[in-house]
């Protein structure tokens, strides 16, 4: 099999296609009510308004990782940079929230998100690990 059969195989394209359904449906919330999207992830009412915007816009960016996960789904094999950003993005955030939820920062929402970005990580990382070996084989 080559590199192109492999890796644009219907399999690889639903599993991007879930990941930004996943990635751009859960930051929906907080972009259009960031106050109680705050409260889902921390457990506590936030009034600052600095801290809104700033949490506001933090949504927006990682829904264009969710917009970036519906191109790779189109062909994955074409957007490997995208695949390894949102697999440093996705290892990141729930690094962050595993961290904070041991010290009780953050909620059991946050968690849950954080356990479903690892499951996204090691698909991420399957599909860059065979991307590279296939690709030296080519």
């Amino acid at each position: 099999m080559t590199l192109r059969n492999t890796l644009n195989s219907k399999f690889w394209k639903i599993t991007f296609f879930i990941a930004g359904l996943y990635t751009a449906g859960g930051v929906l919330p907080g972009i259009f009510n960031p106050e109680q999207g705050l409260f889902d992830f921390t457990g506590q009412l936030v009034e600052d308004r600095n801290a809104i915007y700033f949490f506001r816009s933090l949504w927006i960016t990682v829904l264009v990782f969710g917009i970036g996960f519906f191109i790779v789904a189109l062909n994955p094999v074409k957007h490997i940079g995208i695949v390894i950003m949102g697999l440093l993005g996705k290892l990141l955030f729930a690094t962050n929230v595993l961290i904070k939820y041991s010290n009780e920062e953050v909620s059991q929402i946050a968690m849950s998100a954080a356990v479903i970005d690892l499951i996204f990580v090691l698909l991420f990382g399957i599909f860059i690990f065979k991307y590279y070996t296939y690709k030296e084989n080519d």
